[in-house]
């Protein structure tokens, strides 16, 4: 179990096992939600606005580029 501390300006620090398991690295993108009183923590990856990738209804990418 980790204990985390809010910090002054309301930071957290997230435990190198968890960030090393996770893949998570210092400017990745994180989503958080609130679930029946806990806190969720997703990572995210952002595409870049102009670089979205078409997907098949079973997800799967197309090589074609949508505007």
């Amino acid at each position: 179990m980790n204990i985390l501390r809010l910090k002054s300006k309301s930071q957290l620090t997230i435990p190198k096992k968890i960030r090393k398991k996770l893949g998570i690295e210092p400017g990745d993108y994180l989503r958080i939600d609130e679930e029946k009183g806990k806190i969720i923590l997703t990572p995210q990856v952002m595409v870049p606005k102009g670089k979205e990738s078409k997907l098949s209804k079973k997800g799967e990418k197309h090589d074609e580029i949508l505007n």
